[in-house]
């Protein structure tokens, strides 16, 4: 019951997160209109999204395929690597933002 639970809520999160994503992704261009260099800020939104869809892949990894399959040394490498891109992606969408201001 515990595994059916965590595989639910794990797939919610993961499926929010992705079109959280997905919605700021596309609407990069109408967040960053009113900064004064659009074109940083654009690609900063677009860094933030980067970062949220890796999460979204690290919460699958985690709660989804972690709970249902037996781990190995692939699924920790595929975690730390989306985890990795996710911390750099949040860290490059900070840096663009402050360079947009």
């Amino acid at each position: 019951m515990a595994t059916r639970m965590s595989v639910l809520v794990g797939g919610a999160v993961l499926m929010i997160l992705m079109v959280i994503a997905l919605r700021v992704w596309s609407q990069a261009a109408n967040l960053s209109v009113n900064a004064s260099k659009p074109e940083v800020a654009h690609l900063a939104v677009r860094s933030g999204a980067v970062a949220l869809i890796a999460l979204a892949q690290g919460v699958g990894l985690v709660w989804v395929v972690g709970r249902l399959y037996q781990r190995t040394l692939a699924d920790d490498l595929l975690k730390l690597l989306s985890f990795g891109v996710c911390a750099t992606a949040f860290v490059a969408a900070a840096a663009l933002g402050v360079a947009a201001r």
